[in-house]
């Protein structure tokens, strides 16, 4: 052979060997690609439902808005042809009668415990947060901290408000034990 067919050859097989290694990349970038996808679905963890709370007749339970009501009674509701369990709540303060359905419950929660009205009480006694954000962003978030129904996030709230009145300071205490 001559040197002329030698180096055809030789070009003929790195040729061959790039396409094969160029055939091989494309494999593995798709087999990456499957994998990547799998990963993709593996991270779009779907949000379970969560456990709502079974609440009985005759127990209290505070809806934010409102404040304290008792369950007066449990009860089928039909709503533009579809049929939901509702909970009939008595406000006495306010003298109204909410009907919160069952799947719809977040926003209730039961009384306080002695310990969360203690750790209440802990928080409202600690340092207000200093914010220099707009009042209008402030309000904001004091409105969805109040509307949450989170009893620590209101204390959060009632502390920041009174953070410049010293009388109040005292009083605060009184307040949170009877608003439950």
């Amino acid at each position: 052979m001559t040197k002329k067919k030698r180096k055809k050859k030789k070009i003929k097989k790195k040729i061959k060997k790039a396409k094969s290694l160029k055939v091989e990349k494309k494999r593995l970038e798709i087999k990456r690609n499957n994998l990547g996808d799998e990963k993709i679905i593996i991270k779009k963890i779907k949000k379970q439902p969560t456990e709502k709370k079974q609440y009985s007749i005759n127990q209290y339970v505070v809806y934010p808005k409102h404040g304290v009501g008792k369950i007066l009674s449990i009860e089928k509701v039909v709503i533009s042809e579809i049929e939901t369990n509702c909970y009939k709540v008595l406000i006495l303060r306010d003298r109204l009668t909410l009907i919160v359905p069952i799947n719809q419950q977040s926003n209730l929660r039961p009384t306080s415990s002695v310990n969360q009205i203690n750790k209440c009480v802990s928080i409202l006694k600690t340092k207000p947060k200093i914010k220099r954000t707009m009042w209008s962003r402030r309000a904001q978030e004091y409105e969805q901290k109040i509307n949450s129904g989170k009893i620590y996030e209101l204390a959060e709230v009632v502390k920041d408000l009174n953070k410049n009145s010293k009388q109040t300071q005292g009083k605060i205490g009184k307040m949170v034990k009877t608003t439950g």
